[in-house]
């Protein structure tokens, strides 16, 4: 394995890190379950990012701009896997499963 290969596993893996660890930190602000817009909530802990397979970075003189690519979308646990399978009348959901891939744009004043 070559060591620029080494450094872009080991940012994928920070960069899933940090943005985990982003949504447990602002989780402690989210209202409870017991709210008119409870369904809402609970839809922010449904999924986990679980892989980035690139990330570009654009800037321009007022904007700082990272594009992730290729990040694969997990149920984030087996209750949530559990929850969508019966309200949906399905099983094909599991926490070991990727059930999609995505991109994300963050853009960022300088």
């Amino acid at each position: 394995m070559t060591v620029a290969r080494s450094r872009a596993q080991l940012r994928n893996v920070l960069a899933v890190t940090a943005i985990t660890v982003f949504l447990l930190f602002i989780s402690q602000w989210w209202s409870g379950l017991d709210t008119p817009d409870s369904e809402f909530y609970a839809s922010l802990a449904i999924f986990q990012i679980s892989k980035i397979a690139d990330r570009d970075k654009v800037n321009s003189d007022s904007t700082r701009t990272t594009i992730f690519q290729g990040m694969g979308i997990r149920i984030l646990n087996s209750a949530m896997a559990d929850r969508l399978n019966r309200e949906l009348g399905t099983d094909v959901f599991s926490d070991s499963v990727q059930v999609a891939e995505g991109s994300l744009v963050v853009t960022r004043t300088r």
